[in-house]
């Protein structure tokens, strides 16, 4: 048991002189020494779950009523050592909730709903550290709220009192409720779980821009709107990223210029590397064609010249 005390001492000197990455074991200690720890020291802890869990369970379960022997004109943290003195020589751990009439302190072990809230805010004396203020408030909007809001109206008082270093939770003597600073910071991890966050899904890639095909039909003529021409939405240009149709050894998609002079007779020149149309024969000149003539006739006109000297 001392020892479980000395480490209480340890996670209150922390707060004050610092200490090392080594935690009070706070999970294995009796309920009644981390009552007595600082709060601060107590909301570093990775063990709150557990410590709210069982806090619930000793709350929930307690035992018979306390006999309280305390002075009458004892302050009610007096009250509160004396119900935890008598607890002790039983042997049983802290009274987490209870309220005081008379010589008797009652547990109060009212069942509440792991997700219950308070139906009305909760206003409490006395100014919590800005280091367990909000973990104090959360708690007291949840379940740890409710136990107190209860216990007020049973009991019938009035206002609610902030505490540190009593080994109880929450008490109620005379016109005020008691509540420990550090089982409400034990308290707030039964509320405030975290959410999942569900990624969105990206947004849609943006369609791609149709590629260009220029096709080729077996020698026929690939400008678009001709008779004969490529099927619609190719291009008409003259030149393309490959030529494609059904002549001998033409492949779907020609895109060297080897291939492309060899099996596709649209595709017979190299434009930077690529495949591009031959452009269409120009028209013959008047002149070309006469002397083209003439130089078909000259021998079918010797021919006929020396026959007739044969004669």
């Amino acid at each position: 048991m001392r020892v479980y005390r000395t480490w209480a001492v340890a996670a209150a000197t922390c707060v004050v002189v610092g200490c090392g990455a080594e935690s009070p074991p706070f999970a294995s200690m009796d309920l009644r020494d981390v009552l007595r720890a600082e709060p601060s020291a107590l909301a570093a802890s990775a063990e709150l779950t557990t410590l709210a869990q069982r806090f619930e369970t000793s709350r929930t379960t307690a035992g018979a009523l306390v006999t309280v022997q305390a002075a009458a004109d004892a302050t009610p943290e007096s009250v509160a050592r004396a119900v935890d003195e008598a607890r002790e020589r039983t042997g049983d751990d802290a009274l987490v909730a209870s309220r005081v009439e008379g010589s008797l302190a009652l547990p109060f072990t009212e069942a509440v709903a792991d997700d219950a809230r308070p139906d009305e805010a909760l206003t409490v004396d006395g100014e919590a550290p800005s280091t367990t203020a909000s973990i104090e408030a959360s708690a007291l909007r949840s379940r740890a709220g409710s136990v107190v809001l209860a216990l007020r109206r049973a009991s019938g008082a009035s206002h609610v009192v902030r505490v540190t270093g009593w080994p109880v939770g929450v008490i109620a003597v005379g016109d005020a409720v008691y509540v420990n600073a550090a089982w409400l910071v034990a308290m707030a991890p039964m509320v405030d779980a975290p959410t999942s966050v569900v990624p969105s899904a990206p947004p849609p890639s943006p369609p791609s821009a149709p590629t260009s095909v220029f096709t080729n039909r077996g020698g026929g003529s690939s400008d678009a709107g001709m008779s004969g021409g490529s099927d619609a939405g190719t291009s008409s240009s003259g030149s393309g990223s490959g030529c494609s149709g059904s002549g001998s050894n033409c492949s779907s998609s020609c895109n060297t210029c080897d291939s492309c002079n060899s099996d596709c007779s649209r595709c017979n020149r190299c434009s930077n590397g690529r495949c591009t149309a031959a452009p269409a024969p120009a028209p013959a000149s008047p002149g070309f064609v006469f002397t083209r003539a003439l130089a078909m006739l000259a021998p079918l006109a010797l021919l006929l010249f020396a026959g007739r000297r044969g004669r």
